[in-house]
């Protein structure tokens, strides 16, 4: 039997809350419990764990942090979090805050391959925009009478 190709299941900005929330901590904890570099001293607690979801969730509502969860057959797989800039001329740029992998699916490049999808997406829609504005936007030519 062929082996089964890996389908990742890309979430943009859902409610870290329940089995995602849970899936978030448990890609974090697991960095920290094999030394990866998060900026964590050591597994969160209870208590951080509630406050790092609380604040992950407002930042997203308030559109200073975008997230991207990713699952495989319903397990996580990786957690990307990116801050957007505070300048009004920068929105469109964001700065990598956190990044956490499953075990089983590191060394793949899948975060940085899911962003590249996102980055096409982009592309496609900022293509079709411009497009569309050129064809139906353009200035009228001026009448005198």
């Amino acid at each position: 039997m062929a082996e089964e190709s890996r389908v990742i299941e890309l979430h943009w900005n859902p409610a870290f809350t329940g089995a995602t929330g849970a899936g978030v901590l448990e890609r974090i904890n697991m960095t920290v419990a094999d030394k990866g570099t998060l900026g964590f001293a050591s597994e969160l607690s209870g208590e951080q764990a509630r406050l790092f979801l609380d604040a992950l969730n407002r930042k997203v509502a308030d559109g200073d942090t975008q997230a991207l969860y990713a699952s495989y057959a319903g397990q996580p797989a990786f957690f990307v979090m990116m801050n957007l800039s505070g300048m009004p001329n920068c929105r469109h740029s964001a700065e990598l805050a956190k990044a956490v992998v499953a075990p089983g699916f590191r060394g793949q490049g899948l975060p940085k391959q899911a962003l590249e999808a996102v980055d096409h997406t982009c592309t496609l829609f900022w293509n079709m925009y411009d497009n569309l504005h050129r064809e139906y936007c353009q200035p009228s030519p001026v009448r005198l009478s």
